[in-house]
């Protein structure tokens, strides 16, 4: 008898058990190209892959000052040094594996740079999607078939500018000097332990005619030494200087300059903070007189200092935030640019953000309103598919019952007529 109860009470349980699913999609940006000139323009595609997705909103930011933003999407729109993109799928089922579109820039300086997306992603039930973004590095040389062939030729110059004197390469057998190589920035910084005298340092120059010489690498003494790179032009005219300070030291931790962290409150950095990366952009509005920075070190025994960021005026401001080592000796400055908008810029950002906000209210509109249509028309067939399961349950348990019943009447008439 306690066995037939158990079996009805399990199928029971079985019947009525929830299912749960996780919903995960990927968002990366892709590009084909390998490296850019000076006023190239090239392509970067917004993929979406995973599961299905019924809508999104996001943000893509870049460096403006390295490249030059030219058009996009019908559904895109250019803010304030960002690119905003709403989108939603019209029959609200959902996609999967797609393309957002085409975003097409300009270069307006040699050297790396970065592209970042930021947002949202929606099913068809409007709820959000566990969702991975992968942004962009300019510059940066990927592992497939087609770049493996590139990588030979970018060992080499291939400036023909008599008055170029800057380097195409520079990299050392040690970890990565902070911050990563461009062409455009001069001074590095690395950190060593004890037992290294030099450094294997290859620097190879834009133009291959340019002269390069290395001052300083031998020899290390403990605490900082500077190794100067001089790069001369083909004609002799022009020099520049590379240097990397390096700090010699038996306690690599003490030596510690990285920031854990860099963030400013209700402002977005780009490109997203980096311990590796040292220049930073932000946009503010007309009555900024000062932004709250927070700076959190690697090790919190460093100091930090902040200089420039006292009564911001219009337009561009240099902050600088300086991170001095425990041992009082290594010490590495990461730059802020703080751009302070004008009233007209004021103006324009924030029609342009009525305008945006305007497009995605319309959007969740018409997806919320595909939803409820739709989830109007789920709610009746799960209120079916519940009675329709509902019924077969309970005719089964009625069975189950009534053959337990007859069971029973059975046993007792056996055990009645033995006695």
């Amino acid at each position: 008898m306690k066995k037939i109860f158990f079996v009805v009470f399990i199928f029971f349980n079985i019947l009525t058990f929830p299912v749960e699913s996780n919903a995960n999609t990927i968002m990366q940006l892709k590009t084909d190209y390998s490296e850019l000139n000076f006023g190239e323009e090239f392509a970067v595609t917004l993929g979406v892959t995973g599961d299905k997705v019924s809508a999104i909103d996001l943000e893509i930011y870049f460096d403006s000052e390295k490249i030059e933003y030219i058009s996009g999407p019908e559904n895109s729109n250019y803010v304030d040094g960002r690119i905003k993109l709403a989108w939603y799928d019209e029959n609200g089922k959902g996609k999967t594996d797609f393309n957002l579109g085409n975003f097409i820039f300009k270069q307006k300086q040699k050297g790396k740079t970065y592209i970042s997306i930021k947002g949202e992603a929606y099913n068809e039930e409007g709820k959000v999607i566990n969702t991975e973004f992968k942004n962009l590095q300019i510059g940066e040389l990927k592992e497939d078939n087609k770049q493996e062939k590139i990588i030979a030729q970018e060992e080499i110059g291939t400036s023909t500018d008599e008055n170029n004197a800057l380097l195409k390469i520079l990299r050392t057998n040690q970890e990565e000097i902070i911050p990563k190589f461009e062409t455009n920035i001069k001074e590095y910084y690395l950190t060593t332990n004890e037992d290294i005298n030099k450094l294997d340092i290859t620097a190879i120059p834009d133009n291959p005619n340019s002269t390069v010489d290395i001052i300083g690498n031998k020899d290390f003494k403990q605490g900082k030494n500077i190794v100067e790179i001089k790069v001369t032009s083909q004609n002799g005219k022009n020099i520049n200087s590379y240097k990397i300070n390096i700090t010699k030291t038996k306690d690599l931790e003490k030596s510690n300059t990285n920031l854990e962290n860099l963030a400013i409150e209700n402002l977005i950095l780009y490109p997203s903070f980096d311990t590796t990366v040292t220049e930073y952009k932000v946009y503010t509005e007309p009555g900024t007189e000062k932004l709250n920075i927070l700076a959190i070190p690697e090790n919190p025994k460093a100091t930090i200092t902040i200089q420039g960021n006292d009564l911001l005026k219009t337009g561009d401001n240099e902050i600088l935030i300086n991170v001095l080592a425990e041992d009082k000796i290594n010490c590495i400055t990461y730059k802020i640019t703080a751009h302070k908008r004008n009233n007209e810029e004021q103006q324009k950002y924030l029609e342009q953000e009525k305008e945006e906000n305007e497009k995605l209210e319309v959007l969740l509109e018409n997806v919320n309103a595909e939803l409820e249509t739709e989830n109007i028309d789920n709610q009746t067939n799960l209120e079916e598919n519940i009675f329709n399961r509902l019924d077969i349950k309970y005719v089964i348990l009625f069975i189950i019952i009534f053959i337990v019943i007859i069971l029973f009447i059975l046993n007792y008439k056996k055990n009645k007529t033995k006695k």
